[in-house]
């Protein structure tokens, strides 16, 4: 009879690993480049400028087959995750002891109060710090912001689209969020067989979206080199430097909002006597970095939570499996991050309605961000066509960002994971009949 327990899967060579392949394309590429640009930038004309234009489509190919996947992942993501919060609400109440109501209050209103307050701490950061200084003005490169988006007034008029299928033929993203929150509002409001069947044909095809999404990202070292060999030969190293303040403006936001911030905000929802998770949740914590899939740390956060923080089963097994969904902190502070570095790069001022939209958009797109490594990538598109900045030259610093994403990809999942269990903690204190 065969053991109950089966074998550990061998662990593939580093070299069949997505980071690893970036990090190779990253290095080729810079080689490549340099090799291509000494004794000077290349002439258009030239072999060697025929090599540039070939890396060149190379990179905009892999970046449009993200671009591509952009609107089917995030629409269908986002009224998948709306529906489970609205579903949420109908949980039974099976220990006797925590108020479904409440424990589902309690849980939706933190979700949103650590995202906006994440997005926010994003935005002030990289306004402040500025890490994309010292660029020119990119010819052809402007915000479209034309009457209609120029006020707070236009942008959320802007928001009700006249027709969706206009809206999904231009990818208005704007217009698409607010649709696909309203149908994810909606499906729980119908007959509960129906709409869990509705909810889970929609699982299904977001399970068919997510594979797309991952064979894309797995093309993604040749996106990188390609874009690497074309800018290391045209520009240089020039962009290096804004590339690493990025990072750390990045990396500093998330420390901050998990050692500062997160705290805060636990003793201020949950009580000033309510224990935060920290040694505790550990294990989950490196969970989290090592796998870079806020879905695959599941089972371990709520072991950790229920065996070392004191979290009841109940709590965790409703907020854990919801946050991994739902509750992207990091990824939304990461969305402001890139657009203000972006902006910044390109000498575009964002207005005081384009970053009231920035903050939001950022908050909702979080939601529609599927659980798996480096799928955040993806984001980057939609919050800069919401601000209505696209163009070649945005592509190109998207690719760029791609260089640093993996090992700022599995920090984002650390700052996501830790937030769910600061939730948790602060759920399982407020959703008891006998707390306030």
């Amino acid at each position: 009879m065969p053991d109950a327990a089966s074998p550990e899967k061998p662990r593939p060579p580093f070299w069949r690993v997505l980071h690893w392949q970036i990090l190779m394309a990253l290095g080729l590429g810079v080689l490549f480049g340099a090799a291509l640009r000494i004794g000077g930038v290349p002439e258009p004309t030239s072999f060697a400028g025929g090599v540039i234009d070939v890396a060149s489509w190379l990179g905009s190919l892999v970046l449009r087959l993200l671009k591509m996947v952009v609107i089917p992942l995030t629409t269908i993501s986002i009224i998948v995750g709306t529906a489970r919060l609205g579903r949420g609400s109908k949980i039974e109440d099976a220990g006797g002891t925590r108020s479904p109501a409440r424990l589902f209050g309690w849980t939706i209103g933190s979700f949103l109060v650590t995202s906006l307050a994440a997005a926010i701490l994003g935005f002030v950061f990289a306004t402040l710090a500025e890490p994309g200084a010292g660029s020119v003005e990119v010819e052809g490169i402007e915000s479209a912001q034309g009457a209609e988006g120029a006020s707070l007034y236009g942008v959320l008029l802007r928001i009700v689209p006249t027709n969706l299928f206009e809206a999904l033929a231009d990818g208005d993203i704007l217009a698409l969020i607010f649709v696909s929150v309203c149908l994810g509002l909606a499906i729980p409001r119908i007959d509960r067989k129906r709409g869990e069947a509705l909810i889970e044909t929609l699982d299904s095809l977001l399970d068919v979206v997510m594979v797309v999404t991952q064979a894309v990202l797995r093309v993604l070292p040749i996106g990188v080199f390609g874009l690497m060999v074309a800018m290391v030969a045209t520009q240089g190293f020039d962009r290096f430097e804004q590339l690493g303040r990025y990072a750390l403006v990045l990396i500093a936001g998330i420390a901050v909002h998990a050692l500062v911030v997160l705290p805060l905000l636990g003793r201020l929802l949950g009580g000033r006597e309510m224990r935060v998770p920290r040694a505790s949740v550990g294990t989950a914590v490196l969970t989290a970095f090592s796998t870079s899939s806020s879905a695959a740390t599941i089972p371990v956060t709520k072991a950790a939570l229920t065996e070392k923080a004191g979290v009841s089963e109940e709590t965790a097994s409703f907020v854990v499996p919801l946050g991994a969904t739902v509750n992207m902190d990091a990824t939304a502070m990461h969305q402001c991050v890139v657009a203000v570095f972006l902006c910044q790069v390109l000498g575009i001022e964002l207005t005081a309605a384009m970053s009231v939209t920035l903050v939001l958009v950022a908050v909702l797109a979080s939601v529609g961000a599927a659980g798996i490594p480096s799928a955040g990538i993806t984001l980057i598109f939609l919050v800069m066509q919401t601000l209505d900045v696209e163009g070649p030259e945005v592509d190109a610093l998207v690719g760029l960002i791609l260089v640093v994403d993996r090992p700022l990809d599995m920090l984002r999942t650390v700052g996501n994971v830790y937030s769910d269990t600061v939730v948790a903690a602060v759920v399982d204190r407020r959703s008891a009949n006998s707390i306030s």
